[in-house]
């Protein structure tokens, strides 16, 4: 009787654990390597499902490395999405040297990644980026056709002498999501003005009423107002029924 009872206990714990994982998020480390041959270090987020979901690339800021956007990403993945965050060459754990004019390069190798990842659509790919990854979003999103819509946090039309207000208005028919914070610390606010004047419809713009600079805005009481805003253009444009 002892030997019947403790079996179905241990039947019942395997099969609680089995279903809780069915509505669990993957998420894992991979490596991509870049069209000049830089190696990356990416984390991959996948959603709990065997359908074919969007896939959403997400660039980080200045000084900063993927781990920046593992709670969106997570959000993401929980939303159905797959979401691929990566370090930028000379960033975190990835090779290479901080090269921002060719860091377009890493954000296409991203795109490239989850376009040939079997859980993703490789017709509903995007990219997220924040300040300087917002800006290799932007020139990615104008050289690669794989990348079919893109979103720009606090992103400066030009720097250090990566021009990414030269190329926004390459982006269209593919949509874009200009969001600025009024305030910012680090940003003038018609920096982020003109890339939206620049480029081309559909297009859409949200100054947030903060100081806070990029993902830094996750971290305050206005991160559920931008994660919401992201999430609702990416579902415009990405989610078919």
């Amino acid at each position: 009787m002892r030997k019947i009872i403790l079996f179905s206990l241990i039947w019942s714990i395997l099969f609680l654990f089995n279903c809780g994982n069915k509505n669990r998020i993957m998420v894992q480390d991979v490596e991509l390597k870049s069209e000049d041959g830089i190696l990356l270090a990416g984390t991959l987020y996948s959603p709990p499902t065997k359908e074919k979901v969007p896939g959403i690339v997400l660039a980080h800021m200045y000084q900063n490395n993927k781990k920046s956007w593992d709670s969106f990403a997570r959000s993401l993945a929980n939303q159905g999405y797959a979401a691929l965050a990566f370090d930028f060459r000379g960033c975190g754990e990835s090779e290479g040297e901080g090269d921002i004019t060719n860091m377009y390069l890493d954000v296409i190798a991203a795109a490239n990644y989850l376009a040939n990842f079997s859980l993703v659509d490789r017709e509903r790919i995007a990219v997220v980026g924040a300040s300087m990854g917002g800006m290799s979003a932007v020139i990615a999103g104008a050289k690669s056709s794989l990348i079919g819509a893109v979103v720009t946090i606090c992103a400066p039309s030009s720097w250090q002498g990566s021009e990414p207000v030269e190329y926004v208005d390459q982006i269209s028919p593919r949509p874009i999501f200009v969001i600025a914070a009024d305030d910012d610390a680090h940003l003038n606010l018609r920096e982020a003005k003109m890339l939206f004047l620049k480029a081309k419809e559909p297009k859409k713009w949200l100054a947030l009423k903060t100081n806070r600079h990029g993902t830094d805005i996750f971290t305050t009481e206005l991160a559920d107002e931008l994660e919401k805003a992201v999430i609702d253009f990416l579902s415009e444009y990405l989610i078919t029924e």
